[in-house]
C-alpha cells in the first residue's frame, strides 16, 4: 500500500513539473515582446522587368522522298482444283466401363 501511495505522489509531482516546464517554454509574457526591435518591412511583390522575346530563325526540313511503288499483286484467280479430301469420316470407338465385380464377404 505504501508503495502505491509513493508511486502516485511521485507521478503527480513529475507530471506537474512537466506541465510547468512546458508552460515556461511556450509562455514568456511581456519579456519576449519588450526585447523585440522594430519589425522589418517585407515586400512580397517584386517588380518584374520586361524582357524582350528573342526570335529564332526556323529552318524547315526537306520533305522526304516519295515512297517507291510496291509491286502490283498477282491478279490470277486461285486454282479451283484441290487434292484435299473433304469427306470426313470420324469413327469413335466405344468406351468399355465393365470389369470384374468382386463380392464382399
Amino acid at each position: 500500500m505504501l508503495r502505491a501511495l509513493v508511486s502516485i505522489i511521485i507521478g503527480a509531482t513529475v507530471t506537474f513539473g512537466l506541465f510547468a516546464f512546458m508552460a515556461f517554454l511556450v509562455g514568456g509574457g511581456a519579456q519576449r515582446n519588450a526585447e523585440s526591435e522594430d519589425t522589418p518591412v517585407i515586400e512580397i511583390t517584386m517588380d518584374k522587368q520586361d524582357s524582350k522575346a528573342q526570335k529564332k530563325p526556323r529552318v524547315t526540313p526537306k520533305p522526304p522522298p516519295p515512297p517507291e511503288q510496291p509491286p502490283k499483286p498477282d491478279t490470277t484467280p486461285p486454282d479451283s482444283s484441290s487434292n484435299i479430301d473433304t469427306n470426313l469420316a470420324f469413327n469413335m470407338g466405344g468406351i468399355e466401363a465393365g470389369g470384374q465385380v468382386q463380392a464382399l464377404s
